[in-house]
């Protein structure tokens, strides 16, 4: 366990220039398995531009938040609320380094109460992804179905949708 204190906190401007980096050594450590290097590096360089992460910053349907560790940026982590009034995680990434320590949990709780009515909050994870999983499953997220969109490494990859109803035993 490397992280005692760590703060969860809405994300602003000054951490957008941050946020891709981190992401990209969260996505190259993750899902090297999955996915090419060539594959995740392209993806990335074209989702997590800060350009596109500060546009986020003023729509009142995304939520963002950002955990520190000693003043530097180790987690991130947003959800769109949708019509329907579900909650979708976007993304929950954090350094392999921190994992263990409460971090995780607090992104993706941050995530859970941000918006007023929730009744419930989906997510994709990769079927082979089995550390992500095991954390939803382990915060009370259940799966409800299994698709594949697309091939990597001449294979299929599997998406599970994983869903938690709040207020249900939590």
């Amino acid at each position: 366990m490397l992280a005692k204190r760590f703060t969860v906190r809405p994300t602003s401007e000054l951490d957008c220039p941050h946020i891709g980096p981190l992401m990209r050594k969260v996505w190259l450590a993750t899902y090297r398995e999955i996915h090419t290097k060539k594959e995740l590096l392209a993806q990335s360089h074209r989702m997590h531009q800060p350009v596109l992460l500060l546009a986020e910053l003023s729509d009142p349907q995304i939520c963002s938040f950002v955990a520190e560790v000693n003043g530097k940026v180790v987690g991130h982590a947003r959800a769109d609320l949708r019509a329907n009034g579900t909650v979708y995680v976007v993304r929950l990434y954090l350094e392999h380094k921190f994992h263990g320590n409460g971090i995780g949990g607090a992104l993706l709780a941050a995530l859970e109460n941000h918006f007023s009515d929730t009744k419930q909050v989906q997510l994709d994870v990769y079927e082979k992804n089995e550390t992500a999983l095991r954390f939803y499953l382990a915060k009370g997220y259940r799966i409800v179905g299994r698709n594949t969109k697309f091939q990597s490494k001449d294979e299929d990859v599997f998406e599970l949708k994983v869903l938690k109803t709040l207020g249900a035993s939590e």
